[in-house]
């Protein structure tokens, strides 16, 4: 029992270094600087905003602070995370296709997120 509550604690430990990365300090969909939220079908780090729209979209999110992650779900966190989505989802994507919209404008990041 106290192992797998020290295998848990590891890994919490994990998933909150991997969310201080760099790349994932700012939120994947939009200009915002917050990362509170994990689209898990993605493997990216979105703020409040953009977390709802994936929920519309019907996208698995989970906030991580208080949700419970698997040990699975953080290894793919840690192999994936907002650069990786980067390159993967915005390979074909140009400056004349447009930036991030601004936080918090909710149908321009509607837009950005289907368009992607």
């Amino acid at each position: 029992m106290a192992t797998s509550k020290k295998v848990e604690e590891k890994y919490q430990r994990l998933l909150k270094e991997i969310q201080k990365r760099p790349e994932n300090r700012s939120c994947f969909d939009c200009s915002g600087r917050g990362n509170q939220y994990v689209v898990l079908n993605y493997s990216t780090f979105v703020c409040t905003t953009c977390s709802g729209i994936h929920r519309e979209e019907q996208h698995k999110i989970k906030s991580v602070g208080m949700s419970t992650f698997t040990v699975d779900e953080i290894k793919t966190l840690d192999a994936g995370g907002n650069a990786v989505a980067k390159a993967k989802w915005l390979a074909k994507w140009t400056s004349s296709d447009g930036g991030p919209p601004p936080e918090g404008d909710v149908q321009k990041i509607r837009s950005y997120i289907k368009a992607k």
